[in-house]
Formats: structure tokens, C-alpha cells, sequence
């Protein structure tokens, strides 16, 4: 099953997706960044433990709006960072202090 179904555009169909599972599923957000936060929350709100790709939400208000939300719910809400240990980026992150003052 897909949501939307094949052939509709529906902005809010996270929330039938969402529906369709129970506390302690997972929900995996891989979606635009301005949609992290309310599709979390839905899930976040239907007990399900969520996992973001980053930037989880854009303002500190958001995140600490998305951490109460998760511990309300007592479920996790963790965030995928797979490029932390790639080799090509930790030679990125290890030259930055070389460069001096921005």
C-alpha cells in the first residue's frame, strides 16, 4: 500500500500512513526538510518510534517542540547522520581548523 495511493498528490497523506501502524512501529522520515516535524509529531502522537534524516527540523523552537513531543509519547526520535564517518567527509571536518578564523 502506498500514500498517497498511485496518481494523487495529498500534502497531509502522511496522516492516513501514519493511521495505518501502531505504538511501537517505526516510522523512517526520509521526505523534504520543511515536512520532518509535522510527520514526526503525527507519528510521535500514534506511539510510534521515529527516525529522521537531518536536519531533523530548521529551528531550535521545533526541536525542543519535536524532543517534548517524544518524550511525552515515551517513544525515541533519533537522527541518521550516515555521512559522519565517511572518509571523505572526516577529511573535510579534520582540514577546517587549517583554514583559520571564517
Amino acid at each position: 500500500e502506498t500514500w498517497p495511493p498511485d496518481g494523487v498528490v495529498d500534502r497531509e497523506a502522511y496522516v492516513a500512513a501514519a493511521d495505518a501502524f501502531g505504538p511501537g512501529d517505526v516510522a523512517v522520515i526520509f521526505t523534504p526538510d520543511d515536512t520532518h516535524g509535522p510527520i514526526a509529531r503525527a507519528c510521535l502522537a500514534r506511539g510510534m518510534h521515529v527516525l529522521l534524516t537531518k536536519p531533523p527540523v530548521k529551528t531550535l523552537e521545533e526541536h525542543r517542540s519535536l524532543a517534548a513531543a517524544a518524550a511525552d509519547a515515551g517513544r525515541l526520535c533519533a537522527v541518521e547522520v550516515h555521512k559522519r564517518y565517511d572518509p571523505i567527509y572526516r577529511d573535510a571536518r579534520d582540514r577546517v581548523p587549517s583554514l583559520g578564523a571564517f
